[in-house]
Order: C-alpha cells, then sequence, then structure tokens
C-alpha cells in the first residue's frame, strides 16, 4: 500500500493534475482503499486506522496541506465486530460468507450444531397457544423467509419479538431471496441472527453446523481528520468538503467488504478537489472532513457538531460527498427539494456548462453526514451518483467493477459551485 502512495506523490509531483487525468488519479486512491490490506476500513486489524493514515499521508505529501492545517479528532465509540471465524454449513454444505450468508452485524457468537424449526411469521401475533407451540430446544434454531415478511409495524413488532424472544432458539436464520446487504452496529445482542441466501422456491435446509466469533468493542477510538485551505480575501468564514471514509470491515478472516463506491469514491473526489484547491485557494477557507463510523449510524459527524473544530456558524455551505462512482443518470441532491435557492444555482451552473446527465432534487434525509449539520442549521447539501452498478453494502462493491462514468464532469462541477461563492 505504502509502495502505491510512494508512486502516487512521485507523480504527482512530476506531471501536475489536468481534468483528463482525474479519473485515473481517482482509480489509484479507491485501488488503495478498498484493497485487501484496508480489512474493509472497519474496526479490525486497524483498517479504520490504515485508512486514515493513507488520507492524512495524501492531504500532507500530494495536495501540500501543511501539518499545522491538518487535524486528527478522537472520536469514542462501541462497536461489534466479525474478526474470527466464520463457519456455516448447512446439510453439510459448507457456505460461503458475503456470498452466500452474512450475519446481522448485533450479532453474538454462536458455535454448534442445531437443528433448523421453520417458522410462519403469521404464526407470531396469533393465540398465545400457537406462540408456546413455536419455543425450541436448546440444539434448534428458528427459520423464517423475508418474502413472509407482514408490512409495515407488524414487521417492526416481529422484528423486535424475534430479536429480543426468540422463543428460546439460540438463533434465528432468514432466508433471503434479494440480496445479501451488510451493515454495522455499535450494540451486541444475545443472539445470532444469520441471512442465508436462497431461491424462493428452495428447501429450507434441515440443519446447520455454525462457528462465529464476534468480538463487541465498547471503547474503540477511532478518528475524523481535517484538512484546511486558506481562504484568499475571508479565511475565517467556510466552505466545507465532507466524506466519510469508513466502511463495513470483515466477515471472518478472509471476506471483507471492498466498499469502493461507499465511499472510496466519495473519498477520491474530496482528494482531488483538495490538491486543486491548495493550489489554487477560494475566496473563503476550504476545509475537507473525512467522517469515520458513518456506517454505524453517522458517528463522526454527529461528534464533530458537538465539538466543532471550525465553528458551525462560520460554515457558508457544506457539500457531503457519498456513491461518486457512478453517474449515468446524473446526480441526486438530498436537500435540494428544500433549499430551493442553493439547489437552483447548482442546477442552472450544471446547465450553462453541460457537465452531468441531471441534476436532480431530494428532500431531507437523514442518511448520510450532512444530516447533523442540516439539524445545527448549516446550509448543507448531500451528492450522490445516479445509475450504474448496483453493488451496495455487499462484497461486490469492488474498486474494478466501478465504472466513475461522469467522475470528471461532476469534479467539475463541484469546483465551479463552491468558486461561485
Amino acid at each position: 500500500m505504502w509502495q502505491s502512495l510512494l508512486f502516487i506523490i512521485i507523480i504527482s509531483t512530476v506531471f501536475p493534475l489536468r481534468a483528463q487525468d482525474l479519473t485515473a488519479e481517482a482509480r489509484r486512491i479507491i485501488d488503495t482503499l478498498s484493497s485487501k490490506t484496508m480489512s474493509g476500513r472497519g474496526y479490525v486489524n486497524n483498517g479504520d486506522r490504515k485508512a486514515a493514515d493513507y488520507i492524512v499521508s495524501y492531504l500532507k505529501h500530494i495536495s501540500r496541506i501543511p501539518d499545522s492545517n491538518i487535524v486528527r479528532q478522537q472520536v469514542p465509540f462501541s462497536i461489534n465486530t466479525f474478526p474470527g471465524a466464520m463457519l456455516l454449513e448447512a446439510d453439510k454444505q459448507t457456505l460461503l460468507p458475503g456470498q452466500d450468508f452474512i450475519v446481522k452485524a448485533f450479532s453474538s457468537s454462536l458455535k454448534g450444531k442445531y437443528r433448523i424449526k421453520p417458522v410462519n411469521l403469521k404464526q407470531l401475533w396469533q393465540s398465545d397457544s400457537t406462540k408456546i407451540s413455536l419455543r425450541c430446544g436448546k440444539r434448534e434454531v428458528l427459520c423464517i423467509r423475508a418474502s413472509d415478511w407482514p408490512a409495515s409495524i407488524e414487521r417492526r413488532k416481529t422484528e423486535w419479538l424475534l430479536e429480543h424472544k426468540l422463543f428460546g432458539a439460540s438463533a434465528l436464520i432468514e432466508i433471503q431471496s434479494k440480496k445479501l446487504t451488510m451493515d454495522a452496529s455499535q450494540e451486541q445482542l444475545p443472539l445470532t441472527w444469520i441471512e442465508l441466501l436462497a431461491d424462493t422456491q428452495a428447501p429450507i435446509p434441515h440443519s446447520i453446523n455454525v462457528n462465529i466469533e464476534n468480538v463487541f468493542l465498547p471503547e474503540y477510538r477511532s478518528q475524523n481528520i481535517l484538512g484546511i485551505v486558506k481562504g484568499t480575501t475571508v479565511p475565517d468564514s467556510f466552505l466545507v468538503f465532507t466524506a466519510h471514509y469508513d466502511h463495513l470491515g470483515t466477515l471472518g478472516t478472509n471476506t471483507y467488504f471492498p466498499g469502493a463506491n461507499d465511499n472510496a469514491s466519495g473519498v477520491s473526489m474530496l482528494l482531488n478537489l483538495s490538491k486543486t484547491i491548495e493550489q489554487q485557494p477560494l475566496k473563503y477557507s476550504t476545509a475537507f472532513i473525512f467522517f469515520t463510523g458513518e456506517e454505524a449510524g453517522l458517528i463522526g459527524s454527529h461528534y464533530f457538531t458537538q465539538h466543532p473544530i471550525i465553528p458551525l456558524n462560520k460554515i457558508r455551505f457544506l457539500v457531503n460527498i457519498d456513491l461518486a462512482g457512478t453517474g449515468d443518470d446524473g446526480i441526486k441532491v438530498v436537500n435540494g427539494a428544500v433549499d430551493t435557492l442553493h439547489f437552483n444555482k447548482l442546477k442552472q451552473l450544471n446547465d450553462r456548462e453541460q457537465l452531468v446527465k441531471s441534476v436532480q432534487p431530494r428532500g431531507k434525509a437523514a442518511n448520510s453526514d450532512h444530516y447533523f449539520f442540516t439539524q445545527a442549521g448549516v446550509p448543507s447539501f448531500f451528492i450522490y451518483t445516479l445509475g450504474g452498478i448496483s453493488a451496495y453494502h455487499d462484497i461486490f462493491d469492488k474498486a474494478g467493477t466501478l465504472p466513475l462514468t461522469d467522475y470528471n464532469d461532476y469534479y467539475r462541477l463541484l469546483l465551479l459551485y463552491m468558486k461561485s461563492f
């Protein structure tokens, strides 16, 4: 990894970054951040710290931001991890983690051989006598089909009941026919919930042999990273770019989640912008903030708004970048439907320059790191690209499949937009 960084430093020093070079530079960054060395940029094998060190090194040696303008903000939180055994055999067939099954992020360890007890979800809200019939022995696990989930409030009640009761079962197997989607969790529940990918008509297995190891870290310390380029005219006011650099980590010792689009792509955009703006500073100071803990609940950005390194009332505008690796169908702007003044300026700029395919508004949403800034009164957009690959929160979000369809034009639009302030 560090040899790759040295290569980037040499190339970037000799050849100034040009518009046509952006995609190649982005791919080098994304390749590094989504490599196995980074362990999914989670909290196993210091994956998040390796990614943070890479970002800081880039800001110093490639973007040429002075040490005095780079800050590491320590962020404490709890996190559940899966660094060890990850074995699942169904009817003596060995299944592959990430491909054939995943484990819900809040799950505990589980080891042993178990019989599977199928459950019809409709039974859960029938008579008490029916519920009693669902009770499991010590060597039984419940099994449900995702396609049987009830709607709306009943589903939430059912999930709660399964998570907290489980009718004496050691674990829950959920047959998922569409897609395996991993998450991160700040808590550990006293159960193991396994999602098993199978066709809707596939028979439910009769038994499983399982060895899943979790490690709960109640006082993990990660970090936000801040780099500042001083403004030429109004240095005490800020334009801010943000992106989260964390991802979902590992599922056992051999399976990791690369997170190329989510969100190595966004980090690459910020790093490319930081190099350009350091060479040609804007009127206002520009802050580049790289957040930890987004996947586990917007932890880093929430912590920053509670412990701001730059005054929140000095931020003129903030753009949060996530999922920046496609663009076939343009971009979506969260908060664009409520902050029409700033959105119309962005759209008019794109129309004039004929850059990305479309600029589409969306309402307020608590779906990325802009959210707590918006709640604090900071004018903010969260922008993500549309179209292209569908890989998301899975092992298939790889650098090699990321198209970067409209990366150059997206970069140019972001730069022109911030220059317009």
